[in-house]
């Protein structure tokens, strides 16, 4: 996914950086928010972590990834999502999943 964050980190990267700064949303298209013993949905569910669009879980259901990896090898081994949790990285962190 690309939204406004990404999409100027993209037009500000500087393409020779050993580093990439751009980046893209992976979202993982089936995450579901956690739920609280007694059933309630997550926005009750505090796990004291700085809200990211109002989550405070561990999984917020998408990472940033540099944007030349996206069509690369790594976002291909992780497509169906059985390894997102051993890729997962929560934002601001960035994911290199080559």
């Amino acid at each position: 996914m690309v939204d406004q964050e990404a999409l100027e980190s993209i037009l500000n990267s500087d393409p020779d950086a050993m580093t990439q700064t751009g980046f893209v949303r992976l979202v993982y298209g089936e995450w579901e928010p956690e739920v609280n013993e007694d059933g309630n949905d997550s926005v009750d569910l505090d796990e004291g972590l700085e809200p990211l669009e109002g989550c405070t879980q561990e999984d917020i259901g998408w990472m940033k990834v540099p944007y030349d990896e996206v069509q690369g090898i790594g976002a291909t081994a992780i497509c169906d999502m059985h390894d997102w949790d051993m890729y997962y990285a929560r934002p601001p962190e960035m994911q290199a999943l080559g």
